[in-house]
C-alpha cells in the first residue's frame, strides 16, 4: 500500500505497507487485521491537514515472465491539523 500527495507541484509516493505471500493464503487474507509495516513520520510537519490518497497495489511475481502490476482500490484522506505523541 502506498501514499500519495503533491507537494510544491511535485509528487510524493510512499510505501507504508507490504507483505509477500503465497497464492493460496489470498483467500484467507483480512487488511484489516494487518499492522504497518513502514510508519509515516512527517518530520517537518508539512502533512499537517494535506489530503493524501492511499492505493492498494497487488503485484503478481510468476517464476518466470512478466510481473504484472493491479490496482486493487484508492480512497482520499485528510491528515490532522496536530499531531499527538
Amino acid at each position: 500500500m502506498e501514499i500519495v500527495w503533491d507537494e510544491n507541484g511535485k509528487r510524493n509516493e510512499v510505501v507504508f505497507w507490504d507483505k509477500i505471500m503465497p497464492r493460496s493464503e489470498l483467500k484467507d487474507f483480512v487488511l484489516s487485521k494487518e499492522k504497518t509495516k513502514y510508519p509515516l513520520v512527517d518530520i517537518n510537519k508539512n502533512l499537517r491537514s494535506k489530503e493524501l490518497t492511499v492505493n492498494l497495489w497487488v503485484e503478481h511475481i510468476p517464476v518466470f515472465g512478466w510481473i504484472h502490476r493491479r490496482k486493487y482500490g484508492s480512497w482520499k484522506t485528510v491528515m490532522p491539523d496536530t499531531y499527538t505523541t
